[in-house]
């Protein structure tokens, strides 16, 4: 009785572990940079201000693209500085979609 018991456990351990190892494998073989362009066209495009980001990482994890040095331009009549400037944003993205048919499904800022 101990053995399958036994076995269904090192069965299951196994799954999991590899479950984790692709996991955490997918930020090696997917290039989040490339990505960059069209997240700030639909930024540009949807506030109606200049969206620029840094590089881009995957966070498979968090679930999340992490953008360096974002910054917001602001309307020329008020100035030339950003309205926003930050040197990290968490942008929460649905992990599926990007991998499997790389579409991004943005789900918020941070």
């Amino acid at each position: 009785m101990a053995l399958p018991r036994r076995t269904l456990l090192i069965v299951l351990g196994s799954i999991v572990a590899l479950v984790l190892l692709v996991g955490l494998s997918i930020p090696l073989f997917l290039n989040a940079d490339t990505f960059r362009t069209r997240i700030e066209t639909a930024l540009t495009t949807s506030l109606g201000r200049k969206v620029t980001l840094g590089k881009l990482d995957l966070s498979v994890l968090t679930g999340s693209l992490v953008a360096e040095n974002a910054t917001v331009s602001d309307d020329p009549a008020f100035g030339t500085q950003p309205f926003l400037q930050a040197s990290k944003v968490k942008i929460g993205i649905e992990v599926f979609p990007l991998i499997f048919s790389r579409e991004i499904h943005i789900t918020g800022f941070r």
